[in-house]
């Protein structure tokens, strides 16, 4: 950015209150971004592994069970997800 000519910043939609806060917003989408959406995954991860280890420690019958369920569990998760963002976006 540092090397676009002058007259790039001298344009109505380049100008600098603009260009500070779609900085400022775009920092703080990527923060939002990175802290929360990283933490669920790896939240969720970790429970599921702690549930197969824990199944197959005490029922490994039923761990195989919950194994095979994952991919279900995948699957309604993006739904939800899907479900989510739809009603985000009519909401905005």
């Amino acid at each position: 950015m540092m090397k676009l000519p002058i007259y790039w910043f001298e344009r109505p939609q380049n100008n600098i209150g603009q260009l500070t806060t779609r900085l400022a917003v775009d920092s703080k989408q990527v923060k939002d971004l990175t802290t929360n959406y990283v933490y669920v995954i790896i939240q969720n991860i970790a429970t599921l592994m702690s549930g197969l280890i824990i199944g197959f420690i005490f029922e490994w019958r039923t761990a195989l069970v919950s194994l095979g369920l994952i991919p279900f569990l995948i699957a309604a998760g993006a739904v939800r997800m899907a479900f989510k963002n739809g009603a985000l976006a009519k909401a905005e």
